[in-house]
């Protein structure tokens, strides 16, 4: 039996490079929830309803999550929550989608992550793969009652399974051209936590301290060697009224319906309400985007506790230029939307190329497995009474 230990640390020392490290990036992001953020009052800030210390409600809010750009959070709402009809017999939006949050997220990665992806045309510069995390874990390729097969990424978050450690990096890609929802401008992060291997209910001290995340104490700033991500929730709004629901009447009651739920009960259709119309033209799904940028932007003006979206050329301004964190860049890249992700260009007055008197990033050694040892993830069942929970073991093979 091996014992797989993830040592954040050793992942950036394999990749670094005399003293050279990513620059943190500062990044806008949503996400759409069942549930909407606790204001802490002691502290100012948004937090998760779960967990009983104000460390437990802000760790909830990214411990392992995905995330999608401002732009494109809608897609997901569009193309799998809003489903009406005989697929979809119920009042509630698929996973009780109702709010959208809005976090402020920083970003530095590890060397090794860079170095490992950063040649990946399939992911953004500063990025590395996108995985999807879901209840707290990373989602199998496939599993049955006694294996599960996570993605090698996933893995390498922590050298597990014979992979190479690169610590726990955030991952970024394009979801632009989904069937139901063309949405230009969407892309999905991902954000691993410590023990990623587990869901919420199977986490334990023991996993978190030998599976590192990536999500920084309260308060201190990613340096891509202790942590790799920061974030706070600036506001939320609500589906329901962004999408107009709680500005119509309800024909029982004379008053304004106050949940989609009354809404659907009462006979009403989401899909047939104004702002859904024209799902597959990619110019109604922008302004779609625009209408929630606007509707969050107006909620922080008459609530003090939430915090207006800064503007895209103060942002860009103040992050680093994509050169500076990916050789990728060096002949061109611009950042763009609220997300911040560099995008490859040859012209126009933002598109920024490396100086030659700029060193740049240098070559960046990329880290290596521990061993030729192959680790098999299985999730060993509890008992009856708890048949949800599930905790994971990991032993060893030899590769054949």
């Amino acid at each position: 039996m091996v014992q797989s230990v993830s040592l954040l640390a050793a992942a950036c020392a394999v990749g670094q490079v005399s003293a050279w490290g990513m620059t943190r990036v500062r990044t806008i992001q949503a996400r759409v929830q069942g549930v909407a953020p606790e204001y802490d009052e002691t502290h100012k800030q948004w937090v998760a309803p779960y967990g009983k210390t104000f460390e437990d409600k802000w760790r909830a809010s990214m411990d392992s999550v995905n995330t999608a750009s401002v732009e494109g959070a809608l897609m997901y709402v569009q193309s799998e929550g809003i489903i009406d009809g005989p697929e979809k017999p119920y009042c509630d939006r698929k996973n009780k989608m109702q709010f959208v949050w809005i976090y402020d997220i920083e970003i530095a990665q590890t060397n090794a992550s860079l170095a490992e992806y950063d040649s990946d045309w399939g992911v953004y510069p500063e990025y590395c793969p996108f995985v999807a995390l879901d209840g707290g874990k990373c989602s199998a390729m496939w599993e049955n009652s006694t294996y599960a097969l996570l993605p090698d990424v996933c893995n390498k978050f922590a050298g597990l399974a014979g992979q190479n450690n690169i610590g726990p990096c955030v991952g970024g890609e394009d979801r632009t051209n989904h069937p139901k929802a063309p949405y230009p401008n969407n892309i999905w992060f991902s954000f691993p936590n410590s023990c990623f291997t587990k869901g919420f209910s199977g986490k334990t001290d023991a996993c978190r301290a030998a599976e590192k995340g990536g999500l920084c104490p309260f308060g201190t700033h990613p340096d891509g060697i202790t942590c790799t991500f920061s974030a706070q929730v600036l506001g939320y709004l609500n589906l329901d009224d962004l999408v107009g629901i709680t500005a119509l009447t309800n024909p029982n009651t004379g008053k304004p319906y106050v949940t989609r739920k009354e809404f659907c009960e009462a006979g009403g259709v989401e899909t047939d309400l104004p702002f859904w119309q024209d799902p597959l033209d990619p110019a109604a799904n922008n302004a779609r985007s625009d209408m929630l940028i606007t509707i969050y932007q107006s909620l922080t003006i008459y609530d003090p506790r939430m915090t207006p979206l800064p503007k895209l050329a103060t942002l860009t301004s103040e992050n680093p230029k994509c050169y500076e964190n990916s050789r990728r860049c060096n002949s061109g890249c611009r950042r763009k939307l609220y997300a911040q992700v560099c995008e490859a260009c040859s012209s126009g007055d933002d598109c920024i190329k490396k100086p030659d008197s700029v060193e740049g990033v240098p070559v960046l050694e990329k880290s290596l497995p521990p061993s030729a040892l192959t680790t098999i993830v299985v999730p060993a069942t509890t008992t009856t009474a708890a048949p949800t929970t599930t905790a994971y073991k990991t032993f060893a093979t030899h590769d054949a």
